[in-house]
């Protein structure tokens, strides 16, 4: 037995069926998938700024008894030995 459109919805609701029950799946489906992009588009972005992070360096690893001072001429720190 089909359900008309306007008929009421057998579910109980006292709303028409086009208003209620009619593609509930279809949209149940639609969030679970927009769900699941905006997942993968997170972790893409977490992997991107991750890569981002790994490629940056500030050159090679200084002993713990430099020191280092900023240079208001040059705006960045000097090593002094």
């Amino acid at each position: 037995m089909s359900v008309g459109r306007n008929e009421p919805c057998p579910c109980g609701s006292g709303q028409k069926y086009k208003r209620c029950c009619d593609g509930k799946e279809s949209r149940q489906r639609t969030m679970v998938s927009k769900g699941l992009i905006a997942v993968v588009i997170l972790l893409v972005g977490f992997a991107a700024v991750g890569v981002f992070m790994s490629m940056r360096s500030d050159g090679p690893a200084t002993p713990a008894s430099t020191r280092r001072v900023w240079s208001e001429e040059h705006g960045h720190f000097h090593d002094v030995g």
